[in-house]
């Protein structure tokens, strides 16, 4: 069939439509089903991998897929709006005003034993006995996650924001992905840019940049250094409070010294670094390409605070 490429390409918007209703309508019948022990919190508590998009997550949490002892979430959004219809920051699954920080006051009761309820479900359908969940925008939502599961640990991964930014850039203007019944989807900001709108807005009201914000509206780079400025932020404003619940590691560690990155990063989640897993998972890095890009012009305040933090994590 000549032509199989193109129907292929033709066919993915409605698979991906199909794919995500079954998924969240599963998570919805979870999250609504009484379970025994939904108000026990799960032991051990679960390992989130946070960090700002682009910044490495994903290879991450796939090295960690692999391990015997891992229990892996990749990017459960679907779990997330079944918990609590706000998270859902693209409007994938629906249609209300969304939220992107979120903390320790929005977590109610019921928002408690729904994750209770996806969350015990999925470790006790596992071998594995650590859970470990990536999803790269709870950076901001640690608080949130910190009043959902009480002695959870983070795994907080750093990319430098130049290439950060970049990447973001890239991605929301080649804006490949779609789904079918979402026109108005751009695969990095959301249907009808509702991810950056929630951002620019909770972000400003936090006070991140809130002079300076408006002014980057049309500047696709500038909008992922945004992004990547306000993950930083919020991961320190709870470094202290998390204390050695937090392991933070650098992108460039992770391709460059692997073995002993990742030796850290099991002694942190107390599981064991495997001679098997380890040189496999050291296989599967490539180390980081020496990215010369120009400069990143920013409004002042911004631009002095993106350069603190490139000078902090060794940039």
């Amino acid at each position: 069939m000549k032509n199989y490429p193109a129907v292929f390409k033709a066919i993915k918007p409605y698979a991906r439509a199909i794919k995500f209703g079954l998924l969240y309508r599963a998570a919805l019948c979870t999250a609504g089903r009484r379970a025994a022990d939904e108000n026990v919190p799960l032991s051990p508590s679960p390992t989130f991998v946070i960090g700002c998009g682009r910044s490495g997550t994903t290879i991450l949490g796939n090295l960690l897929m692999q391990h015997p002892q891992v229990e892996y979430l990749f990017e459960p959004y679907h779990y997330w709006a079944a918990i609590e219809p706000c998270t859902d920051i693209l409007n994938l699954y629906t249609q209300v005003k969304p939220r992107l920080l979120l903390d320790v006051e929005d977590v109610s009761e019921p928002v408690r034993v729904r994750f209770n309820r996806l969350f015990i479900r999925r470790r006790r359908g596992s071998k594995s006995r650590y859970l470990v969940e990536k999803t790269p925008l709870n950076a901001m939502r640690i608080g949130y996650l910190d009043a959902l599961a009480p002695a959870c640990k983070f795994v907080h991964i750093v990319r430098d924001g130049g290439d950060v930014s970049r990447s973001i850039a890239n991605l929301s203007t080649s804006n490949t992905y779609r789904i079918a019944g979402k026109p108005a989807l751009n695969q990095w900001w959301g249907v009808a840019d509702v991810k950056w709108r929630t951002l620019r807005q909770e972000g400003a009201e936090a006070g991140y940049f809130r002079a300076e914000v408006g002014r980057i509206d049309d500047d696709q780079i500038g909008r992922g250094a945004y992004e990547w400025l306000v993950s930083l932020r919020e991961v320190d404003r709870w470094r202290a409070r998390l204390g050695d619940r937090l392991l933070e590691i650098s992108y460039e560690n992770l391709t460059l010294q692997p073995h002993d990155t990742l030796g850290s990063i099991c002694s942190f989640l107390g599981i064991e670094a495997g001679t098997s897993w380890l040189e496999k998972s050291v296989t599967q890095l490539w180390q980081r390409r020496e990215n010369r890009h120009p400069a990143i012009r920013l409004p002042s305040a911004m631009a002095e605070a993106f350069n603190v933090f490139q000078a902090q994590f060794g940039f």
